[in-house]
């Protein structure tokens, strides 16, 4: 995956380096077959590598929201595990406002010290 995503990165990657070509194009529509194939298998150790690998931080401007675009059966346990933050923008990306908003108020209470209104010592 790194050679196709870095030989040359196709436009639709939203990153330009250099001149688009021809080429771009094509890349850009290989990488988008290979994804959607990707995507489309139902093994999710593959699915956690692949999640695994967009999130790194030399990809992630480019594939985060392409990730959380994704509707695999896979995603939403993945994101419970490893970023609450993530969870929340694709519970707000595909509708579902109520544990989004129960995550924003988790973190709001967390980061208030958890203390529920009281006039302190």
């Amino acid at each position: 995956l790194d050679d196709v995503l870095h030989s040359r990165v196709p436009p639709a990657l939203g990153i330009a380096r250099g001149k688009a070509t021809a080429g771009d194009a094509a890349m850009a529509a290989t990488w988008q077959q290979l994804r959607a194939k990707a995507m489309d298998t139902d093994d999710e150790l593959f699915h956690i590598l692949l999640y695994d690998w967009m999130l790194i931080d030399e990809h992630r401007p480019r594939l985060e929201a392409q990730l959380l675009a994704s509707h695999t059966p896979f995603l939403e346990r993945y994101l419970k595990a490893t970023s609450v933050d993530l969870l929340c923008k694709y519970y707000i990306r595909t509708g579902k406002y109520e544990p989004a908003a129960l995550i924003l108020m988790k973190l709001a209470e967390a980061r208030g010290g958890g203390g529920g209104g009281g006039g302190g010592g």
